[in-house]
């Protein structure tokens, strides 16, 4: 919700995201209409940046030869249950059970002075459809299952 000046958002509603300062892992990208043949990719992350990618060589490409660009800049999950995948970006990241993982600028989540900001020309969104994630051993999403509502 938007009730204070200088407050942002976009529509439609539906998504908790911020930046991310210690990701790891592997993600495999289900949805990502900025660059053709992405999907499938296979990005390995470790300490909160790109370390390899499977795939994607257009995507890998981007990533790597930008200054700041294999850095994982936000973290989002979809909570909008009444979201439905649409092939766009802005409405596909808000739906319920979704992840959206972007890549190089952070710089409208950190503030400038902190170490963790980034600030580059690519802020890259991509989708997961049905992850798996879990902060540290608490599971939150199984397989897109948004388990962490069940305690609630």
């Amino acid at each position: 919700m938007i009730h204070e000046s200088g407050e942002f958002g976009n529509l439609p509603a539906g998504e908790a995201d911020g930046a991310s300062l210690n990701a790891r892992g592997t993600l495999v990208i289900d949805h990502f209409p900025i660059v053709d043949g992405s999907e499938g990719a296979k990005i390995r992350i470790e300490d909160n940046e790109v370390v390899e990618i499977e795939g994607g060589e257009e995507f890998r490409e981007a990533l790597f030869s930008t200054d700041g660009g294999r850095n994982v800049a936000e973290f989002g999950f979809g909570t909008n249950e009444e979201a439905t995948l649409i092939g766009n970006i802005l409405q596909d990241e808000k739906v319920l059970g979704t992840v959206h993982i972007a890549f190089g600028d952070n710089s409208s989540y950190v503030p400038k002075g902190d170490d963790n900001r980034v600030n580059c020309p690519l802020h890259w969104d991509v989708i997961c459809e049905k992850p798996t994630v879990r902060f540290d051993d608490q599971l939150i999403l199984d397989q897109g299952e948004p388990v962490f509502l069940k305690d609630l």
